[in-house]
């Protein structure tokens, strides 16, 4: 992990028992117990370091739109019309970001990779793996992620799962619809560029 001062940390695991799970087969009480651990991982970040933060994205709306054009135009050469409708559609989310939107975003160190595939459960219990990306970030982007992989499936979210995860995120921290909504456009804009 990278610290606001640029310093590295290593972290090692131990093997770990337990089973990944899909949007299709993921319940309500493993949704729970996924927004509680991502809290509880959030909580223990924050005591990481209690110096002042460092952290932020100059022009983050500008730079997301240069990349934007630039990966349509690089699609657009190849042909591929169903890549021109998807990068077409983030246009809109970019358009309705302010600089009030990413200051509004709780920062800290972050997982920044919690999908499906970092993530083991052993009955109720959350194991959280592959800490590669962990950095100094915005923490709502956990939070998007986890609703991303799990919530969503078929082209909607299903809110009884979400409601789960909010309710376990809430043992710990707050989480408003509002902000549930911000979390999820963090999503598009820093995995775009992924």
């Amino acid at each position: 992990m990278q610290t606001p001062k640029l310093e590295l940390w290593y972290m090692l695991m131990e093997y770990c028992e337990g089973y990944p799970m899909s949007p299709d087969s993921i319940k309500e009480d493993h949704m729970y117990s996924l927004g509680k651990t991502c809290a509880m991982m959030h909580k223990q970040f924050k005591e990481i370091s209690t110096e002042e933060e460092r952290f932020h994205f100059e022009n983050r709306r500008e730079v997301l739109f240069k990349h934007y054009q630039t990966q349509l135009e690089n699609v657009e050469k190849l042909n591929q019309n169903q890549y021109i409708v998807l990068i077409k559609k983030l246009e809109a989310i970019i358009e309705s970001l302010d600089d009030q939107f990413f200051k509004q975003i709780r920062k800290g160190f972050t997982h920044s990779d919690f999908a499906s595939d970092n993530v083991l459960f052993t009955n109720n219990d959350v194991i959280v793996l592959d800490f590669d990306r962990n950095c100094y970030s915005f923490q709502w982007h956990d939070v998007g992620r986890a609703i991303m992989s799990y919530a969503f499936n078929n082209d909607s979210i299903d809110i009884s799962l979400l409601n789960s995860f909010v309710k376990g995120y809430n043992f710990i921290y707050s989480l408003s619809i509002s902000e549930i909504v911000k979390a999820i456009k963090l999503v598009w804009i820093v995995e775009v560029t992924w």
